[in-house]
C-alpha cells in the first residue's frame, strides 16, 4: 500500500528555527499521529555524530497526547514547545544542533501491499515477479507480497508462467526457475490484517471461514494439494453477482468452488470487528468495485485485461482513520506502431496466443458468458 517518499531536507529550509520546527514538518501538530519517519544527519558534516547514523520516529509511540508530559518524554503529539526539535533525546543520537537549527533529513515511511497473480496472462511474468522480489528485499517492512490463485505450481504450469521461463530460458534453467520461484510462493501470506480493521486476501471467505484465527492457523509452506477448503475458499472464492443473491451458490469456475453473499460479508465482519474485505481476483471495469453495502471491494489493478477487456485498473490508498480512496489508472490507447506489432515479436509469442485460445479469459465481474466454465477455471 514499501519504500518510502524522498527525503524532505530540514536542514536547508530552516527548520528547527522556531518553536513549531520539526513537529509542525513530521507530525501536524497532533494530527499525524501514528505516521513512520526516518530521520538522519544532513551532509552538514561538523554537526553529524559519527557513522552519519539514522533513526525511525514514529508518532504512535507518543499517542494519545499527554499535555502533562514534557516534549521529550511522551509529548510528540502536543503543542511543541521552543527548541523542540533537538530536545529529543533520539535526534542527539544522530546530530549537535546549534543556535536551534536542526541539521537532519526525514523521510515518510509508506507501505504498499499486492494482492497476488503475480505471473500468468501476459508476456512479462519474470519481470513482474523478479521486480516485486527485488522490492521486497530492498524494502523488507514496506513491500507486503500475499498469495493469488495463480501462485501455485498446478496453476500456473497451465496459464502461462512455466512455458515463459522454458522459451526465455530454454528447458532446463526454465524449469528450475519455475520450481524455485514456486517454492517461493509455496511460503506467501495468504492474508494481511489493517490496523485490525481492514481483511485484505486475493478471493475471500467462501463458505468455511467464520474467523480470522481461521487463516492465522493454517502453517507455511503451503501447496494447494495440502491445503484445505479454507486454503481454497481464501484464494478462488468470488461474491455473488450483487447485493440482492445471498448465502452460497455454487461458482462457475468450477467444481467445489462457491460465490458468497452480503450476508457472509456483513456476518464475517461484524464476528472479526472489521470494517472492511479488500479482496482481488475477478476483473472489474472501473478497476474496482463495492459490494455488501460497501464493506467489500473488489480490487483489479491490471488494465485492459489480457489485451481485450479495456478495463480500467486501480489501486486503493488508505489514508488517515482508515478511510479508502480508489486512484483509477487508465488503460493506454494503442500505439500505432510498438515493438510488440514486429513480426520477431508476434512469432515469439505465438506461445501466449495459442494459450489464451485455448485458456480464454477468465470474463469480467458483472458480464455473463456463454463459455465453459471448465474452459477458464
Amino acid at each position: 500500500m514499501g519504500g518510502a517518499c524522498g527525503y524532505g531536507d530540514l536542514y536547508s529550509q530552516g527548520y528547527g528555527t522556531n518553536s513549531t520546527a520539526l513537529s509542525t514538518v513530521l507530525f501536524e501538530n497532533g494530527t499525524a499521529c501514528g505516521r513512520c519517519y526516518e530521520i538522519k544527519c544532513s551532509n552538514a558534516n561538523q554537526w553529524c555524530n559519527p557513522g552519519n547514523l539514522s533513526v525511525l520516529v514514529t508518532a504512535t509511540n507518543f499517542c494519545p497526547p499527554n499535555d502533562s508530559l514534557p516534549n521529550d518524554n511522551g509529548g510528540w503529539c502536543d503543542v511543541p514547545r521552543k527548541h523542540f526539535d533537538m530536545s529529543q533525546p533520539v535526534f542527539s543520537k544522530i546530530a549537535y544542533w546549534r543556535a536551534g537549527i536542526v541539521p537532519v533529513l526525514y523521510r515518510r515511511y509508506i507501505d504498499y501491499l499486492f494482492l497476488g497473480d503475480y505471473v500468468d496472462r501476459g508476456q512479462h511474468s519474470l519481470e513482474t515477479i523478479i521486480l516485486l522480489l527485488a522490492l521486497k528485499i530492498e524494502y523488507p517492512f514496506n513491500v507486503h507480497l500475499i498469495r493469488g490463485n495463480h501462485e501455485a505450481a498446478d496453476i500456473n504450469a497451465l496459464f502461462g508462467f512455466r512455458m515463459e521461463c522454458i522459451e526465455r530460458m530454454g528447458e532446463r534453467d526454465g524449469v528450475w526457475t519455475w520450481q524455485r520461484i514456486n517454492q517461493l510462493f509455496n511460503w506467501l501470506p495468504l492474508a494481511a490484517l489493517i490496523e485490525d480493521k481492514i481483511i485484505c486476501m486475493h478471493g475471500g471467505i467462501g463458505r468455511s471461514i467464520n474467523h480470522v484465527e481461521q487463516i492465522e492457523n493454517l502453517q507455511r509452506p503451503i501447496t494447494m494439494e495440502a491445503g484445505s477448503v479454507i486454503l481454497m475458499d481464501l484464494l478462488w472464492s468470488d461474491p455473488t453477482e450483487n447485493d440482492s443473491v445471498e448465502g452460497l451458490r455454487p461458482n462457475a469456475r468450477g467444481p467445489g468452488l462457491v460465490t458468497f453473499g452480503p450476508d457472509r460479508v456483513m456476518e464475517f465482519c461484524k464476528s472479526n470487528n472489521l470494517q472492511l474485505i479488500v479482496r482481488a481476483h475477478e476483473c472489474v471495469m472501473d478497476g474496482f468495485e463495492r459490494f455488501a453495502q460497501g464493506h467489500l471491494i473488489t480490487l483489479f489493478s491490471a488494465t485492459n485485461y489480457c489485451g481485450t477487456a479495456n478495463n480500467a485498473g486501480a489501486i486503493l490508498v488508505l489514508g488517515r482513520d482508515l478511510v479508502v480512496v480508489p486512484k483509477l489508472i487508465h488503460p493506454l490507447p494503442p500505439a500505432a506502431t510498438s515493438p510488440e506489432s514486429s513480426p520477431e515479436h508476434q512469432f515469439e509469442d505465438t506461445w501466449m496466443q495459442e494459450l489464451n485460445v485455448q485458456r480464454p479469459p477468465t470474463p469480467t465481474r458483472g458480464r455473463p458468458t456463454e463459455r465453459s466454465s471448465l474452459a477458464w477455471i
